[in-house]
């Protein structure tokens, strides 16, 4: 047992901490988790009854990138800063955290309750300076490890998107052949042809749902890399996204959306996708790539209408619309994040103001909900 190791220590509880990266990893990697498993065996070796080990195994299948959705290493740290926690077991330190800011969070809790931090190999009293220095500099290491990798990986998708190689999933219509190319798919080739269609004779997403509907139109639903399919209700989200991917004007295309880091609190780093790119600035995009249901500039005239269309319900800033109403388009739906509509009712003495949310009549073509605020 390492002399680190003290009875203050293996009086608290022994915490063996799990995680791998992704859920395919948790079905093919069982010798990497029968290995932090193991860390549950050294700790008894180093003193630590059996009833005061703990494994902590929730983050199996998430990321290290980001703590904020990670139960197991919120729980891990709760424990610690409550000054339970004798030491931390972990197969390796970056099965803790990949990020230099939460590794930091970690070890500053871990001193300030004189916690041990134990891999397979070293025990490091985060007590002695030359131990916390060692920790960290092995964090930073593996981090510039990582971003090496993503590096190297960027520059192959880069080099494959230059000739559409990239292997990305066909949408429903489309399948991928042997050779990894978009073959429209005979058994939904007239629904889309349909979708299109209506599109043009109503000029709306929401005309087309409510034709779809009229018609007892119903949408096939193909799960991704997979000829599975299943049918559901046509409904606003599903149309519009069929109308928005060029794929269906025969482009490939890959980088249509902007992806940026939010930061809802100031532990967490949350990725979310912000807008959709003009497509002058798609990383990829190859005209006349595989047959299309519409010609490319028929696409570009779609998108201009539903941009149209859509933005009144803008969440940008923009110019107030005339009108009697003191709050014409500057009021938005709390629930919904929508602009709200103004509606003007004439009774026998006086005028009415109403400002309503039609969230739900847009997105699903349903009817409309008038909420009166005024």
């Amino acid at each position: 047992m390492s002399h680190k190791i003290t009875q203050r220590h293996l009086n608290r509880l022994a915490i063996v901490y799990h995680r791998v990266s992704s859920d395919q990893q948790v079905k093919n990697s069982a010798g990497s988790l029968l290995w932090q498993q193991s860390m549950g065996d050294q700790a008894r070796s180093y003193g630590w009854a059996p009833d005061a080990i703990q494994h902590i195994d929730e983050d199996l299948g998430i990321s290290a990138l980001s703590g904020h959705h990670r139960p197991g290493m919120n729980r891990l740290m709760d424990l610690v800063a409550a000054g339970k926690v004798g030491a931390i077991f972990v197969a390796e330190h970056t099965r803790a955290a990949r990020l230099a800011s939460e590794i930091a969070k970690l070890l500053e809790l871990s001193v300030r309750n004189h916690t041990l931090f134990i891999t397979n190999t070293t025990v490091y009293d985060l007590d002695v300076r030359s131990d916390r220095l060692t920790l960290g500099l092995l964090s930073e290491v593996a981090k510039a490890e990582i971003d090496t990798l993503r590096e190297r990986s960027e520059e192959s998708i880069r080099a494959l998107l230059k000739t559409g190689k990239l292997r990305i999933p066909a949408p429903t219509g489309y399948f991928l052949d042997d050779d990894n190319q978009f073959i429209i798919d005979p058994q939904v080739k007239d629904e889309i042809a349909y979708i299109f269609q209506v599109f043009r004779e109503t000029l709306s997403v929401r005309g087309t749902v409510k034709r779809s509907h009229a018609e007892k139109i119903k949408l096939t639903v193909k799960k991704i890399w997979k000829r599975q399919y299943h049918q559901t209700e046509p409904n606003y989200t599903r149309i519009h996204s069929i109308l928005i991917n060029p794929a269906f004007a025969g482009v490939y295309a890959y980088g249509k959306t902007v992806t940026t880091w939010h930061t809802p609190s100031k532990d967490a780093l949350v990725k979310h996708v912000q807008r959709e790119r003009d497509p002058e600035k798609w990383e990829a995009c190859i005209k006349n790539h595989h047959e299309a249901y519409i010609t490319f500039e028929e696409f570009i005239e779609n998108q201009k209408i539903i941009e149209r269309n859509c933005r009144r319900l803008a969440k940008g800033r923009s110019a107030v619309a005339s009108g009697p109403a003191l709050l014409q388009g500057l009021v938005w739906c709390s629930r919904c994040e929508q602009r709200l509509d103004t509606w003007y009712y004439q009774g026998k003495s006086r005028r009415s103001i109403y400002y309503s949310c039609r969230g739900d009549q847009h997105k699903r073509a349903g009817p409309q909900y008038l909420t009166t605020l005024v």
